[in-house]
């Protein structure tokens, strides 16, 4: 059975609070209104005897922050009503068309022929009823029943940030380190509060004291403690940028670092270099942590094969 859809559109134009209908008829392939949000244009597309699909052309100008679904369902609540199921579509921004398939499952396409449809705009789980579809012989007639203006979703606010994961991390006022002198020939470098690291030679203390002037460190992480397995030391609370002459640095690439336990024990390994060695899997997984945050690419030493000093940079 063909349809022919025929629409009477009410064109409604607010002055103040004020609502004034103009009755309008025009096909509804054809139709068109100034409308912000609504329904342009329905077209029967198919009909079998258990399924009837809709074209309907819309125009939605909100935001999507808020999903917008295109629905139909039964006006009457007789007990056919029971039997009526539909597919909803989702609705892009703009001019567009969705397309909505109503079917029974009794095989009955009286159904279709003896309710009347409302066309409806889900938004954000609310619904606005739109139009109303009301079989009338062989005709389609379309009427207005906008009860609820469809809304503009209101933006959703940015998610509130992840808390910082804890770190355990000690600030210092850099302006004030200098090396002490230590019995056994061992060099302090220290804040004039805390002790905060201890040189074998007099040359690895004064190295580790210009690299963190050069940088501009203000605070030091640690993963483990006591005997920490990875030091850190960050500006501001930011990675160190830059490099410095005769440093001694290996890059890597932080997407392709893993965690393995290799030879008895656990490591930070890009491909088949390991780059540091862990107690355990914790540590060496919050140690993969911190260098992906921060945006690490390179490990640095002060004193080798056996550093006295280690730190990250970009």
């Amino acid at each position: 059975m063909n349809y022919q859809a025929l629409s009477h559109l009410s064109r409604i134009t607010n002055r103040g609070r004020s609502r004034i209908l103009l009755p309008l008829l025009v096909t509804a392939a054809t139709l068109s209104t100034t409308s912000a949000n609504d329904i342009r244009g329905i077209r029967v597309v198919s009909e079998s005897h258990n399924e009837l699909k809709l074209s309907i052309s819309y125009h939605y100008s909100g935001n999507f922050g808020s999903e917008v679904f295109m629905g139909v369902e039964m006006a009457n609540d007789g007990s056919s009503s029971r039997h009526f199921s539909y597919r909803p579509a989702r609705l892009h921004s703009g001019s567009s068309t969705a397309t909505v398939i109503l079917s029974t499952t009794n095989a009955a396409p009286q159904v279709f022929s003896t309710n009347q449809l409302k066309i409806k705009m889900y938004v954000g789980g609310r619904y606005s009823i739109v139009e109303e579809l009301i079989p009338h012989q062989k005709n389609w007639r379309r009427f207005p029943l906008i009860s609820i203006p469809i809304p503009h979703p209101t933006p959703l606010p940015d998610p509130a940030p992840s808390p910082a994961p804890l770190e355990d991390r000690l600030s210092f006022d850099n302006s004030c380190l200098r090396i002490v002198a230590e019995a056994g020939g061992r060099y302090l470098l220290t804040d004039g509060r805390s002790r905060m690291k201890v040189f074998p030679n007099r040359g690895e203390a004064e190295q580790a004291l210009r690299i963190i002037r050069h940088y501009r460190f203000n605070s030091r992480g640690f993963v483990g403690r006591p005997g920490p397995s990875l030091e850190y030391w960050l500006k501001d609370d930011r990675a160190p940028v830059g490099s410095l002459p005769g440093e001694d640095a290996i890059r890597f690439n932080p997407r392709r670092l893993e965690v393995k336990h290799v030879q008895g024990s656990w490591k930070i390994v890009e491909g088949n270099c390991f780059l540091i060695s862990f107690p355990n899997q914790a540590e060496a997984t919050e140690a993969l942590d911190v260098i992906r945050r921060y945006g690490f690419t390179h490990l640095c030493y002060v004193g080798r094969p056996n550093p006295s000093m280690t730190y990250l940079r970009r």
